[in-house]
């Protein structure tokens, strides 16, 4: 059997045999980090501005509706539309990339009549999940209070804000468009958004129904591109949701948020806590070298990953393949001094990482990470204290490591094993 080595206390490490037939098909899930704030654009900065250009969005058409059986009709055409929009990167510009979240500001010149519309993404699509319509504002320009036209006096009120959502509205722009999906910052010209939906808005028992059919938008949509977001359920994810715990390598202990790791997309350093607030984590190391090591040994999960994505696909596993080695093997003598180690040996790179991706046809959803530093060949930073390779690390929502592959036996893991650890970590066990 060949060996590699992986440093725990000066130890060398023996190798796991996988076949690729021995691993059967189990899954990754979605991705997603807290959700991006809403747009802060204020009427009277983008909103309400009336100098439009090819590098904005510009409304067309308004809004019409009856309140206290009155008919109110509000003009947006030619207004500049503030606008906050994020995309899920799509590495390389291949296809689409999903929007998920949109955030829409407009209002009459001088800040009166403005409508917000927050959209968020869900399993299906862009729902509105909060509008807000300024019936009486404060003027950005005159610091007084503005009536939206043909709004009846209402003396003493201050600002009227009345607010509403629904599940119904619809959006057309779900997605950013090829190449541009694969900018951090997506600049698109020649865009239409239109809209479509009747919601109720509402204020201290009084509402009106405002459709939204009779409004859209023309110009160049801007969109920040991010790697930490979900195109599934808008479910929260982010670090506000890991445990108060103390981070380790065993089961019990926090994952290694301290370690960064490097993104293969943008070589960005990594926070492991952007995954809590999944149904389970999982971790899965690759070791590119490892195909040549020894008949029927497998470099890792790359092959079976693609294939296995579906299984769980009702559930929320944020997922990250980790390159830990790449072509060559990165080497730890035993030192000269105790307490003193070098890895020699190159490093795996961003491109070996960015191949396997689209060798393998690795789902966007997955982090792609590659250790960039060798850090993961040190016991002090380490993510696991498994003495085989490749591993699996398996954690709760909250990031606490819940249980870790191969078993202490050292045998290869069975399809069931891998299944087992992600249900113990749904679980919460």
């Amino acid at each position: 059997m060949s060996s590699a080595l992986l440093p725990r206390s000066c130890r060398t490490a023996r190798l796991v045999l996988l076949s690729t037939a021995s691993m059967a098909s189990i899954a990754a899930g979605s991705c997603s980090a807290s959700a991006p704030p809403p747009a802060t654009t204020p009427a009277g900065s983008d909103a309400g501005t009336t100098t439009g250009s090819a590098s904005d969005l510009v409304a067309q058409g308004g809004l019409q509706f009856t309140y206290a059986g009155s008919p109110i009709a509000v003009d947006f055409a030619g207004q500049v539309a503030g606008h906050t929009v994020t995309h899920k990167l799509n590495p390389g510009g291949q296809g689409p990339a999903c929007i998920t979240q949109f955030d829409l500001t407009v209002a009459r010149p001088d800040g009166s009549c403005r409508l917000d519309l927050q959209w968020m993404r869900k399993a299906d699509g862009l729902a509105l999940a909060k509008a807000r319509f300024f019936a009486v504002t404060t003027s950005d320009k005159s610091g007084s209070l503005v009536n939206c036209a043909g709004w009846p006096k209402e003396a003493g009120a201050g600002e009227i804000v009345f607010e509403g959502t629904s599940d119904t509205a619809t959006i057309s722009q779900n997605a950013v468009p090829k190449p541009h999906s694969g900018d951090k910052d997506a600049k698109v010209a020649g865009v239409t958004v239109s809209m479509s939906g009747t919601l109720d808005l509402k204020k201290a028992g009084k509402k009106f129904a405002l459709d939204l059919g009779k409004l859209s938008f023309k110009g160049t949509l801007l969109s920040k591109g991010r790697t930490d977001v979900s195109c599934g359920s808008a479910q929260a994810v982010g670090t506000e949701f890991c445990a108060k715990t103390a981070e380790g390598v065993d089961p019990g202990s926090l994952l290694r948020r301290s370690v960064k790791l490097h993104r293969c997309d943008d070589d960005e350093p990594f926070d492991f806590g952007a995954l809590c607030g999944n149904d389970a984590i999982w971790l899965v190391s690759h070791h590119m070298w490892l195909a040549t090591a020894a008949t029927n040994t497998t470099e890792g999960f790359g092959p079976e990953l693609a294939s296995a994505y579906a299984k769980w696909k009702d559930k929320r596993v944020g997922t990250a393949f980790i390159l830990a080695e790449g072509a060559k093997k990165i080497a730890v003598p035993d030192p000269a001094n105790p307490g003193k180690f070098k890895a020699d040996g190159p490093a795996p790179t961003a491109q070996e990482c960015n191949d396997l991706k689209a060798k393998y046809k690795i789902p966007d959803d997955v982090v792609m990470l590659y250790d960039k530093g060798k850090k993961l060949v040190f016991a002090d930073s380490s993510l696991q204290s498994v003495n085989y390779i490749p591993w699996h690390v398996f954690a709760r929502g909250d990031g606490v490591i819940s249980s870790l592959l191969p078993k202490p036996d050292g045998k290869a893991p069975t399809g069931a094993d891998v299944d087992a650890g992600i249900q113990k970590a749904i679980d919460g066990n």
